[in-house]
């Protein structure tokens, strides 16, 4: 009599998820697509790195700098630790690089954005949104759209502003409003 109810209950149990719509055809956060991170690797090597060199990148991926007489611009490529997304993280340093906690100096052809506190970095993204929802989800969308998404974000003219750079080389570890605490005032003339 036991087994006889626990089959009733399975066959239930299989005839309700049998009922459930499916609806990954038309639902975009179901719909999974089969392109791996080196598929996604290989389309921004192809249409997004080239375009990041003509505006005067250099580094090899996933870091890039364009080194400028005032300032550094760094760009970095972040993939979802549990695959099927990216960001690029975006920020600015002084020309002479920056000075770790430690006290170690990273030159400005080395330094990385990930070398700036989280708060003097910004996160290029397809929409706002919490986690890694915005990010670029290839396991969601074709590698060409997204290459092309990115492309018009990275265009967009107010892209850096608000970066800086704000502060001295060894404060770049720092948020920004901390910095502003603790740089010493211009004497008065």
């Amino acid at each position: 009599m036991t087994s006889l109810v626990r089959q009733c209950v399975t066959w239930s149990a299989l005839d309700a998820i049998d009922a459930v719509p499916d609806n990954s055809e038309t639902d975009p956060r179901s719909r999974q697509m089969s392109v791996s991170k080196s598929d996604m690797e290989s389309e921004l090597r192809t249409s997004v790195i080239p375009w990041i060199r003509r505006s005067g990148f250099a580094g090899s991926f996933p870091h890039f700098r364009r080194i400028g007489d005032e300032l550094v611009d760094l760009l970095t490529f972040q993939f979802d630790r549990n695959g099927g997304g990216f960001v690029v993280e975006i920020a600015r340093c002084p020309p002479d690089g920056i000075v770790t906690p430690a006290g170690k100096m990273i030159p400005p052809s080395k330094v990385k954005a990930w070398d700036l506190h989280p708060y003097r970095r910004k996160r290029v993204v397809t929409h706002e949104a919490p986690g890694t929802d915005g990010w670029f989800r290839f396991d969601r969308h074709a590698p060409g759209e997204l290459s092309s998404t990115l492309l018009g974000k990275l265009d967009e003219s107010d892209l850096w502003d608000g970066l800086g750079p704000f502060g001295r080389p060894d404060q770049q570890h720092l948020p920004i409003d901390r910095a502003a605490e603790i740089t010493p005032s211009a004497p008065a003339q």
